[in-house]
């Protein structure tokens, strides 16, 4: 993780293709236009890893007349997001008889990640009642009764875990697979699915003691100002790097770890243009990064929908 301002910091502003600021201000930043351009941000190579010690939640309150809670959105920012892990499982007879993991480098990679975490809070109690949870643009709601899957600081603060490479927020430690597909050929078949690794023991950050409010829904610019960079709605990243296949390498790996002991050679054949295929399909390489709170992909989480 890292703060806006350390990455503005390490970033060149460009209009189009031609350089327009170096380490732009939030306030130089452009509120005009769109994920398509004009304005795109170029990221220093030796920034990739982001600056832990500067990095902080950025808070938006969002609450509309009627409802009995209000959200606490936490939006954590990463400098680069780094390439997906894959894992593969071999089956015979609906058994898993082989398994495969693969990272996938440069699928998955991209720059400016921004994930979220969502505290809702009782209006007349004030205490917590749900927690969501976003993992790639899906949230994971946690109800009042589900909150003791949560580990405690102080027996107040809940922690969350975010995956390796990719960002995605837990509620604990484990592989967390998501984007599930299955393909099925008479007795045998192939199962994958995306793998989101957490664990314990790494470097953490206190969003009670490190954290900025940028934004309350029921008030407006006039009486609540936002810094300057939410109103950027271009990307936190290049936008003209051309989107291309996962390298060839890694689905040739996965196939050979595989080893298909026991599958009739057809099938065999049939499974490993599935896997390819499949990898294809659901894994490209695109380095673009994606506009802010209010304008990606989770934009919806920004208006208060988590599902």
């Amino acid at each position: 993780m890292c703060s806006v301002d350390w990455f503005l910091q390490h970033c060149t502003l460009f209009d189009q293709a031609s350089p327009k600021q170096q380490s732009p201000k939030p306030s130089d930043l452009p509120t005009t236009g769109d994920i398509n351009g004009p304005y795109s941000l170029k990221l220093q190579d030796d920034a990739k890893r982001g600056n832990l010690s500067t990095a902080k939640a950025y808070i938006r309150a969002y609450w509309q007349t009627g409802m009995p809670y209000t959200d606490i959105q936490f939006w954590l920012f990463y400098a680069y997001n780094g390439p997906a892990t894959i894992h593969v499982n071999l089956l015979l007879a609906d058994t898993i008889t082989a398994t495969a993991d693969r990272t996938l480098m440069p699928a998955g990679e991209h720059y400016g990640d921004w994930e979220c975490c969502v505290l809702r809070i009782d209006n007349f109690t004030k205490q917590l009642i749900g927690v969501c949870l976003l993992q790639h643009g899906v949230g994971e709601y946690f109800n009042e009764q589900q909150l003791s899957r949560f580990q405690r600081v102080n027996g107040q603060h809940i922690v969350v875990y975010p995956s390796l490479n990719g960002h995605a927020l837990y509620s604990g430690v484990g592989r967390n697979y998501t984007a599930h597909g299955k393909k099925d050929y008479v007795v045998a078949g192939v199962e994958w699915m995306v793998r989101n690794d957490t664990a314990d023991g790494g470097q953490t950050l206190d969003c009670s003691s490190n954290h900025e409010i940028i934004s309350m829904s029921w008030l407006g610019e006039q009486d609540f100002p936002s810094p300057k960079w939410v109103s950027y709605p271009c990307r936190w990243g290049p936008k003209d790097i051309p989107q291309s296949d996962v390298p060839l390498g890694h689905i040739e790996a996965i196939i050979n770890d595989l080893g298909f002991s026991g599958v009739p050679g057809p099938i065999k054949s049939k499974i490993a243009d599935a896997i390819r295929d499949q990898i294809k399909q659901q894994f490209r390489v695109d380095l673009n990064g994606p506009p802010g709170p209010p304008w990606n992909s989770q934009g919806k989480t920004w208006k208060g929908q988590y599902q």
